[in-house]
């Protein structure tokens, strides 16, 4: 006569919204964490030139960057030919990855860059 009462479903529900926060608050800590341990050793490599530690710290704040040739050469002021050899590098260390679309080679981090620049 009272109607239903949801209160034990409407409390569960919270639960699980409690639950899933702390799950995410743990997630975004350890990610800072990764990303910042990742562009210290990213400062601190001498196997790296400038240009590719700006690079490298770029794709760590963004995953989903992609850049070109072209691009990395006027946005650093260099000659096309440095552009491909610093991005060659990062590739063959196995920092990111590469394919041409069209007459352009694009490159892009890899989805865990940051966890394999913490490790190192």
């Amino acid at each position: 006569s009272f109607g239903i009462d949801s209160t034990p479903y409407l409390m569960q529900i919270v639960q699980f919204l409690s639950d899933g926060l702390d799950q995410l608050e743990e997630t975004v800590e350890h990610l800072e964490t990764t990303n910042a341990d990742a562009k210290a050793f990213v400062a601190q490599s001498l196997r790296l030139n400038h240009r590719q530690q700006k690079i490298l710290m770029d794709m760590i704040d963004n995953p989903n960057l992609t850049i070109d040739v072209g691009t990395y050469a006027d946005t650093l002021s260099v000659a096309v030919s440095t552009a491909r050899s610093d991005l060659d590098q990062l590739m063959s260390m196995g920092y990111c990855f590469t394919e041409y679309q069209g007459k352009k080679q694009v490159f892009w981090p890899r989805s865990n860059l940051g966890e394999i620049l913490a490790q190192q």
